[in-house]
C-alpha cells in the first residue's frame, strides 16, 4: 500500500523487495567496517517512520540472538533461575499477622484537667442561655408566651421540663459520689502509707503496685479531681436551680390553666353532687363557706341526747 510507513529496518539495496523474514528480522551487520553503516540505516528508518530521536540515545543493544537487553543490567550473584519462591501456607501467613502475646498495652492513665473540662463542655446536655436572676426577672414574659399555648401543649412542655430536671439531678448526683470517691480514695491512700510506714516497712515500688491495684491516682491527682469535681458540682447545681425556677413558673401558670378549667366544668365530676351550694360556678366567698359551715354546738346537742338515751335504757 501506498499509504503504509516505511519499515524501521531497511536494507542497503534499496531496489530488492524484502522478504517477510528479512522485514521481520534486523539487519545485523556481519563485520565491524559495516556497523556505522548499518547504525545510520536504523536511525534514518526511525527517522523515515516518525519515531522520536531519543530512540536513538536509549540504553537498548541488539544481540546475536535477537534478545533485546538494557546494557546496564547485570546479573544477580543471589538470583536462583531454576527455583521459584514459594507462597506462605495458611499457617505460616497466620503466625505473620498474629500480633505478639508478649506485647502489652499502654497504661490507661487519667486526661488531664483541661481535656475532661472541655469534654465535660463538649457532651454538656444543658446550656442556660440566662441566669438564675434573669429567669426570674424574664417570668412575666415567660408567662405572657406560655399563655398563648394550648392547655395541652402546656402540660407537654411542663412535662419536658420535669424531665430536664431529673437529668439535671441524676448529674449533680453523680458528682457528688465521685466527689465521694476521691475522698475515699485520698483516706484511703492515706491510711496505706501510714500502716506502710509503721508496720510493713515495704519498698517504694511495692507500695505503688499496691496502690494501682485499687486507683490508677495518686495524691496530687485525687487533689486535682476534688477540686475540678467541686467546681463541676457547682456548675450543676446553677443548672438545677434554673431548671427548678422554670419548671415552677410554667407549673404556676399551669395549675391556674386547670383551676380555672375546673371551676367552669363542674359536671365533668360527678363524685361531686351539684346540689351543694359550696360547689358552684362561682368563686367561694364567705357566705357560702358559712353555710357549708356546721355549728359545733349542734354536734354537743346530739351527743348529749344520745347519751341520755343510753342511760335511760
Amino acid at each position: 500500500m501506498a499509504n503504509s510507513p516505511p519499515s524501521p529496518v531497511q536494507s542497503c539495496s534499496p531496489h530488492l523487495p524484502l522478504s517477510p523474514v528479512e522485514m521481520s528480522s534486523p539487519t545485523i551487520p556481519s563485520s565491524p567496517d559495516s556497523l556505522g553503516q548499518s547504525d545510520m540505516t536504523l536511525c534514518n528508518s526511525s527517522l523515515q517512520s516518525g519515531l522520536s530521536p531519543n530512540m536513538m540515545n536509549s540504553s537498548l543493544r541488539i544481540e546475536r540472538d535477537g534478545a533485546s537487553k538494557p546494557a546496564d543490567v547485570k546479573e544477580s550473584l543471589f538470583s536462583r533461575h531454576g527455583k521459584r519462591s514459594q507462597s506462605l501456607s495458611p499457617q505460616q501467613h497466620f503466625a505473620r499477622k498474629k500480633p505478639s502475646r508478649t506485647s502489652l498495652p499502654y497504661p490507661t492513665n487519667p486526661a488531664p484537667l483541661e481535656l475532661r473540662y472541655a469534654a465535660r463542655v463538649m457532651n454538656l446536655k444543658f446550656q442556660s442561655e440566662f441566669p438564675l436572676e434573669a429567669t426570674k426577672k424574664f417570668e412575666e414574659q415567660l408567662e405572657s408566651g406560655l399563655s398563648q399555648m394550648t392547655t395541652s401543649t402546656l402540660y407537654r412542655g411542663y412535662k419536658a421540663k420535669l424531665a430536664t430536671r431529673e437529668v439535671a439531678r441524676q448529674c449533680m448526683l453523680l458528682t457528688t459520689w465521685e466527689i465521694e470517691e476521691a475522698e475515699r480514695h485520698s483516706i484511703f491512700l492515706d491510711g496505706i502509707h501510714a500502716e506502710n510506714e509503721e508496720r510493713f516497712k515495704l519498698a517504694e515500688w511495692e507500695l505503688q503496685c499496691f496502690r494501682k491495684i485499687f486507683s490508677q491516682r495518686g495524691q496530687a491527682e485525687l487533689g486535682d479531681d476534688r477540686n475540678y469535681l467541686q467546681a463541676v458540682y457547682q456548675d450543676e447545681s446553677e443548672a438545677l436551680r434554673i431548671i427548678s425556677t422554670q419548671t415552677d413558673q410554667v407549673a404556676k401558670l399551669l395549675s391556674v390553666r386547670v383551676r380555672k378549667a375546673f371551676l367552669k366544668s363542674p359536671e365533668v365530676f360527678p363524685m361531686y353532687p351539684i346540689t351543694f351550694s359550696c360547689l358552684s360556678n362561682e368563686e367561694p366567698s364567705d357566705s357560702s363557706d358559712e353555710s357549708c359551715h356546721v355549728d359545733d354546738s349542734d354536734l354537743d346537742s346530739e351527743a348529749s341526747c344520745e347519751g341520755s338515751e343510753q342511760l335511760t335504757t
